[in-house]
């Protein structure tokens, strides 16, 4: 439980995010 696991949560935050907008722009 260190930065390394803050660090993949927010990146995997910000590609659920991407497809979000991507699938929303759709």
């Amino acid at each position: 439980m260190g930065k390394r696991s803050f660090a993949e949560r927010n990146a995997n935050i910000q590609v659920i995010q991407r497809l979000n907008y991507m699938h929303i722009k759709k």
